[in-house]
């Protein structure tokens, strides 16, 4: 009974922020696409819905979820957090760049430093994603390992993340995305970054 009423103050709760604690299996992902559903009911635009998750898995998960719940489920804009800062990358930068897996940027790391053993290179990369995950800028991120990025135009998701973050500094640029965004709803927000 209790976890009924918690559902549905999920689901009729307002604008303001929302936070939801709750253990795996608990339902989150079903409550928050039955607050999808419940928005369009209310009149809500479809396409001023933006849901967000972590990975692929989580958010086509979301999407079977909400597809259940309305049949205007594909008007609602619904990727990963790295789907959308690509989206908001590519749509203000005209830098022309691809995404790096961690492959690509092991590659980088052996031409940016020749000597480094396999062992080395991965935990030089590991340091650098840290340092990208924890950090509003990238003052700290090694100069010639960002110099041979841009040389290969190459940015992993942190870094996509991250220049996203940078360029929705500019408020113009933020607030054309709010004017577009009525709600954001994030799934799977405890594996978010600072970004």
């Amino acid at each position: 009974e209790k976890a009924k009423k918690t559902k549905e103050e999920i689901k009729r709760h307002g604008k303001s922020p929302l936070l939801i604690i709750a253990g795996p299996g608990t339902g989150k992902s079903t409550a928050l696409a039955e607050r999808v559903a419940f928005l369009i009911k209310k009149g809500v635009r479809p396409e001023r819905i933006y849901v967000l998750s972590f990975t692929n898995a989580s958010a086509l998960d979301l999407k079977e979820k909400i597809e259940r719940e309305t049949p205007h489920a594909a008007k609602v804009s619904l990727s990963t957090v790295h789907g959308l800062a690509n989206k908001i990358l590519r749509e203000n930068s005209q830098f022309r760049y691809f995404i790096s897996n961690e492959y690509d940027d092991l590659l980088i790391i052996r031409d940016s430093y020749p000597s480094l053993s396999d062992a080395e290179r991965k935990e030089f990369l590991k340091n650098q994603n840290k340092i990208l995950a924890t950090q509003k800028n990238n003052a700290l991120v090694d100069g010639k390992y960002t110099l041979f990025k841009n040389y290969y135009r190459s940015f992993n998701f942190y870094e996509v993340t991250q220049k996203a973050t940078q360029i929705l500094q500019n408020r113009r640029i933020l607030n054309a995305y709010l004017t577009k965004m009525e709600y954001l709803i994030v799934d799977e927000y405890q594996d978010l970054n600072k970004a």
